[in-house]
């Protein structure tokens, strides 16, 4: 049975689509013995964003569906999910100039951000 380290299942989907895209066996040292398989869901993400046209990008949804694919089991993606709707951007750093010392006000400063535009579009839906 394969491993279930955070990185394994990218390293996986990698190699296989790799295998595929290019025509290519994945070396017997490396393929776990012929039972190498990317999970289902990382390989799909990954696979429909190498197939876009040039200069053409994934959306936030699905590049959020690629970063939680690629994550093993529940509780690490739900870690993902938090830490995504918690953690300040650059954005919020540019929209709210606070002084380092105020730095750990951008978390509180997000939330009301994010549920006043969530309100806004409630009221305008």
């Amino acid at each position: 049975m394969p491993p279930t380290a955070s990185g394994f299942s990218g390293c996986a989907a990698g190699l296989v689509l790799a295998s595929e895209l290019f025509g290519v066996k994945i070396p017997g040292s490396i393929n776990l013995g012929g039972h190498l398989r990317g999970r289902d869901d990382l390989c799909h993400v990954a696979g429909t964003a190498l197939v876009k046209p040039l200069g053409v990008f994934a959306d936030r949804r699905e590049e959020w569906r690629a970063h939680r694919a690629a994550f093993d089991g529940l509780r690490s993606r739900l870690r993902y999910d938090l830490c995504r709707v918690v953690s300040p951007t650059p954005l919020e750093r540019a929209w709210y100039a606070l002084p380092e010392s105020l730095a750990s006000l951008y978390v509180p400063l997000r939330m009301i951000r994010l549920t006043v535009n969530a309100a806004r579009g409630r009221m305008s839906g």
